[in-house]
């Protein structure tokens, strides 16, 4: 069904006149935009804060906002159909000015009647301060009809006063007088819908509108003089179209110049009677309830009725679905169209604050007949959450939250248990491991309780081929302890031990051998006295009452083979400081390092390789000292592999100065467990699923559990412990934790 319709009004003069002004309607960056709060009523009207004659005796009141008038109207203390309201006494002020007039105020089913006073009025602001607007004139009602309800005292005016052209009494009046340079007051408006369930109705940005509440253009119209009695408003604005669909079955377009006032003060969209008519009288159980004002008819519809309206200013669309247009009251619902319940006014439209909510609109005033109004979609904000849809969230994720807490308890349960099956944790020994300056240099100490100790070879795979020479107690299969130790000797250790320093003696069942005793370990048990002691060919060697002396052992030695640095020439210089004849620069560094290397400290230290060792280190020689009370005669670095990247890796290349302490295959399967659980620990997916618990859980992750890296550092931790306790420690050697010099290096303490 669609209606055509034209405007009666011929008002083309006023049209061009206004247009040239709104080609020059821009914010004006010099005024500051004052945010006015508006408090929403169960009326569904919105509201400002007003006070009358400042100061001891100000008289505050709630003034309901309207554009329909540019009026102010304030109940007096004499009206006795104000609803009894808080009314305003012009007696206690000290700033009222009485006027002779009398002025009446319609607005749409409602007016008022009064006397005219002027009087110094201020506005809130959202921050508290005020706005003053001096010399205002209201009309102090005596008479009222349905004006008035509980808490609002009056009307605040935002209308032209078109009407009567009485542009004097309006607000912009007062505010373009005191500021004579500017030719207009601007403002925008930017309502919360009138069924909000809070009382925050929205604000008024105040003198400019604020930019960033709205988006994309504004689309403007101009401002038309009324003067009909059926609208009841000083302006109006042409809408260009309407269309309205339901089910499919009902479709009502109109299109043209369309009458229109928009108005905050009527909660309704407000249509001729032929349109509202067609709308519901295409939808089923739909009926006009009995009219409760003079001035409007409302029509009861189902409350799941599907429904779609759509505005046109313009390039600009407002289009309206059954949330908006369909309104619960109890059990029922009623359409937020109505209709004009006089048929005079059949060409009349009224667009309340549920179609304004929807937009950002600006209202610029420059006279009783001049004006305009911008429409703009408001600028997208995040839709808000429910006090339910929030509580349904939260306990949703703390549910998660404590399951995911659970799941990894249990994991970590789990792993711990395997890691324990693992790598079980090693008995801790107490005792500490000495080393005498008699004892081989290759013996393996089987620490098997607290007062045993075993030695024995048969545990050492052989030596590669640079190996030092095999001396008497290098022997393979044979250890002999000379019991002919020569006075001197004995003379030597008995200074060292009264000064305080006693490297370890031999044991045999836990007691320290007598100086007049022999023994021999042949396959790494203790021979006892009477027993011979024969080389592999089956000769005798040492056989019961023969007296044995080094002359006496008939050895075959072996020619030493040449060292590394044995095969390196003297330098030329004869020990003096040499420089590189083919350096970039002339420098003694490699001297220098030869210098400091001959000039050793106390307490030793690693440092990177740069030639053999010096004369005088002790590589080579038998353990002394013991670990962890003395300190170490050398300190090996073994340094970091950097082939295969920046991850953390120790070379595993055999260093010759463990010759005689440790085999190289001891040595490289060291370096390759120890490598083994660096890459474990750097493990790129176990990092990522750390980070991401962490982040789920707020952190707590991470204080309730240990990370992978963690655990595999403790890991590590443990196998330097073993390694030391199986093959380093008993070799004179003691690995020392590479974490504290942040992994840069390994360094191996030799005693």
């Amino acid at each position: 069904m669609s209606f055509g319709t034209e405007g009666t009004f011929m008002f083309s003069f006023m049209k061009n006149s206004v247009a040239a002004v709104l080609d020059k309607r821009d914010t004006d960056p010099s005024l500051e935009t004052l945010i006015i709060p508006l408090t929403l009523d169960n009326t569904s009207r919105y509201s400002v804060d007003v006070g009358m004659s400042p100061g001891p005796d100000q008289q505050s009141f709630s003034f309901v906002v309207t554009t329909g008038t540019g009026y102010s109207v304030v109940a007096g203390v004499g009206c006795n159909d104000c609803q009894g309201v808080s009314s305003y006494n012009a007696n206690l002020s000290t700033t009222a000015k009485q006027l002779p007039d009398v002025q009446n105020m319609s607005l749409v089913g409602t007016n008022a009647s009064g006397s005219l006073v002027e009087e110094n009025c201020q506005l809130t602001q959202a921050n508290g301060s005020v706005w003053p607007y001096p010399n205002q004139t209201l009309i102090v009602a005596n008479t009222s009809s349905d004006l008035f309800s509980p808490g609002i005292s009056g009307v605040f005016g935002l209308g032209t006063n078109g009407r009567n052209g009485d542009f004097s009494a309006t607000v912009y009046s007062g505010w373009l007088t005191r500021n004579p340079g500017k030719t207009n007051f601007t403002f925008g408006m930017m309502l919360n819908p009138p069924r909000n369930s809070g009382t925050d109705g929205g604000v008024l940005h105040w003198q400019s509108p604020d930019t960033a509440s709205y988006e994309g253009n504004v689309v403007w119209k101009s401002m038309l003089n009324s003067n009909s009695t059926s609208l009841q408003t000083d302006w109006f604005i042409t809408m260009d179209s309407l269309s309205f669909e339901s089910g499919g079955n009902v479709n009502v377009s109109q299109s043209g110049e369309l009458t229109t006032a928009v108005d905050p003060f009527e909660s309704a969209l407000i249509f001729p009677q032929a349109i509202a008519g067609a709308i519901y009288g295409g939808i089923e159980d739909t009926s006009l309830l009995p009219s409760l004002t003079t001035a409007t008819n409302k029509w009861a519809i189902p409350c799941d009725t599907k429904m779609s309206l759509t505005l046109t200013f313009g390039p600009l669309s407002v289009p309206m679905d059954e949330t908006i247009l369909v309104l619960q009251n109890g059990n029922s619902c009623i359409g937020i169209i109505e209709e004009w319940s006089d048929p005079q006014a059949d060409e009349y439209y009224l667009l309340g604050s549920s179609f304004i909510s929807q937009l950002y609109i600006i209202f610029s005033i420059s006279g009783s007949s001049q004006g305009g109004v911008g429409f703009a979609h408001r600028t997208s904000s995040p839709k808000k959450l429910s006090a339910g849809q929030v509580s349904g969230i939260v306990l949703g994720s703390v549910a998660f939250a404590s399951l995911l807490v659970l799941i990894l308890f249990l994991y970590y349960r789990h792993q711990r248990k395997q890691q324990e099956r693992e790598l079980p944790p090693q008995r801790v020994n107490d005792r500490r491991l000495d080393y005498s300056r008699e004892g081989a240099s290759s013996d393996v100490i089987d620490v098997t309780s607290k007062h045993e100790v075993r030695i024995s070879r048969q545990n050492l795979p052989p030596s590669p081929p640079l190996t030092r020479s095999n001396s008497v107690a290098s022997t393979p299969g044979v250890t002999v302890l000379d019991e002919d130790r020569d006075e001197k000797d004995m003379a030597n250790e008995n200074e060292v031990s009264e000064e305080g320093w006693d490297p370890l003696q031999r044991e045999v069942g836990g007691q320290p051998m007598e100086d007049e005793t022999f023994v021999a370990a042949r396959g790494g048990e203790l021979l006892e006295a009477g027993d011979s002691v024969v080389d592999v060919n089956g000769r005798v060697i040492f056989s019961p009452g023969r007296n044995l002396s080094r002359s006496n052992l008939q050895l075959e030695f072996e020619p030493r083979p040449l060292q590394p640095w044995d095969l390196v020439d003297p330098p030329l210089t004869n020990g003096e400081k040499l420089i590189n004849p083919y350096g970039t620069v002339n420098s003694h560094k490699f001297s220098t390092l030869q210098d400091s290397a001959r000039s050793r400290s106390l307490i030793p230290k690693s440092s990177y390789y740069f030639g053999p060792p010096p004369p005088g280190s002790a590589y080579g020689s038998r353990p002394i000292g013991q670990i962890g009370l003395h300190h170490p005669r050398e300190i090996i670095r073994v340094e970091r592999d950097y082939t295969g990247g920046e991850l953390i890796q120790f070379a595993p290349i055999y260093l010759l100065e463990l010759e005689g302490r440790i085999t190289p295959t001891q040595f490289l399967e060291s370096m390759n467990s120890i490598n083994e659980l660096l890459i474990s620990a750097h493990s790129f997916r176990h990092a990522m699923i750390d980070n991401l618990l962490s982040i789920f859980t707020l952190q707590l992750f991470s204080v309730v559990f240990d990370t992978h890296y963690e655990r595999e550092m403790k890991r590590l931790q443990q196998l330097f412990d073993k390694l030391n306790t199986d093959i380093y420690n008993p070799s004179g050697l003691n690995l020392l934790w590479p974490r504290k010099v942040a992994f840069l290096f390994l360094e191996i303490e030799y005693y």
